[in-house]
């Protein structure tokens, strides 16, 4: 495209959307009046004419009202409003504060509106007094609502209690200082003292030869190589944390030694460790029928679906009740004396009052 300046008459090339090349001629030959053009221009765009300009000032757009179900909606109902919400829901205040509620609050509201805050000492709130006042309504109002709230007594874990019987509970007693003087000693029981002999001289031997064998696996490569060679799996090596794993491994064990007792020989003689006798087979299945109870109580406890309080006292009855029925026992009766004693200690309280009322009302019990 051309066009010819009427001025000084030359051909100014230029493009359809473009007026780049017609600038520069205004500016280069017509500075004068491009400098007029560029002043008046700037006049109008910012509404600061002269008197004798025959172009008014440029009037400022109005604002448009905000409108709520045909009503002007202004600071004090917006306010309103928000307090409202705070208090039906049962809110913390602090929710005036968030990003994304002032967002929502004020998106297609008047620039001049804000959200009320909780901030005391805000040198940018002028009407700080005003929501003063309005945080101790809120206050009053949530204090009334709440006021039949109460926080229930604190229970203790029941599965990590449960745990406790079969960890901490059956370890040795030991002798424990007198309080009323630095050389006199509280004795142990006939039963303590019964129990320890069964622990050491029984149980402990049994396990340790149990664990031996779990450690070689867990630190020796060969080792692990050779236990999956003859028995064509690696064993349940049991966590320090949970004593659940330690049930899962001593019964893959018992199994294994029922399965495969010649593989099982092979492999504990490769390995330079002491073989598990007859004896001490028999030892660790009296100590699994006895303990698989509390396996199986557990198992519901920590479960994410059925666990309800009306199914706690029951799944502790039950438990109870089949540790007690367990009569041929040869070398784990004291074991099954101190865990009875332990889950009587520590779970009386729980079978009765509100959780037997839970049980009755139960829909599936």
């Amino acid at each position: 495209m051309k066009h010819r300046c009427r001025c000084s008459m030359p051909t100014v090339p230029s493009t359809k959307n473009s007026a780049y090349n017609l600038n520069i001629h205004m500016k280069s030959a017509h500075k004068l009046l491009n400098d007029r053009y560029v002043k008046e221009t700037t006049k109008r765009k910012m509404g600061d004419t002269s008197p004798g300009d025959d172009v008014g000032p440029k009037e400022k757009q109005m604002k448009l009202d905000v409108f709520h179900n045909g009503g002007l909606v202004n600071q004090e109902k917006v306010d309103q409003m928000i307090l409202n919400y705070i208090i039906d829901k049962v809110l913390p205040f602090s929710t005036v504060e968030n990003k994304s509620f002032k967002e929502l609050v004020l998106t297609g509201k008047s620039h001049s509106m804000k959200v009320m805050t909780r901030l005391e000492d805000d040198p940018n709130d002028a009407d700080e007094d005003k929501y003063e006042d309005d945080s101790d309504e809120l206050t009053m109002l949530l204090a009334d609502t709440n006021r039949d709230i109460f926080l229930p007594p604190h229970d203790r874990c029941s599965s990590h209690s449960l745990c406790l019987v079969l960890t901490s509970d059956i370890k040795v007693k030991k002798l424990r200082q007198s309080k009323k003087g630095t050389h006199k000693r509280k004795q142990l029981t006939a039963f303590e003292t019964e129990f320890n002999d069964f622990r050491v001289n029984t149980l402990d031997p049994v396990l340790k030869k149990c664990q031996d064998l779990f450690n070689m696996q867990s630190k020796s490569s060969k080792a692990a190589d050779l236990i999956h060679s003859f028995l064509n799996r690696y064993l349940v090596v049991p966590s320090a944390t949970k004593w659940n794993s330690l049930y899962d491994s001593v019964t893959l064990l018992s199994t294994l030694l029922d399965d495969k007792p010649e593989e099982m020989t092979v492999v504990m003689t490769g390995l330079s460790l002491e073989k598990i006798s007859s004896r001490d087979h028999d030892v660790l299945k009296e100590y699994i029928k006895i303990t698989e109870n509390v396996a199986d109580a557990l198992d519901v406890l920590q479960g994410e679906v059925y666990m309800y309080q009306g199914v706690f006292s029951p799944t502790i009855h039950k438990m109870t009740q089949k540790i007690n029925g367990i009569l041929d026992l040869k070398y784990c009766t004291a074991l099954k004396q101190r865990i009875l004693e332990s889950i009587e200690k520590r779970f009386s309280d729980y079978m009765k009052d509100d959780y037997l009322k839970a049980t009755l009302l139960h829909p599936i019990v």
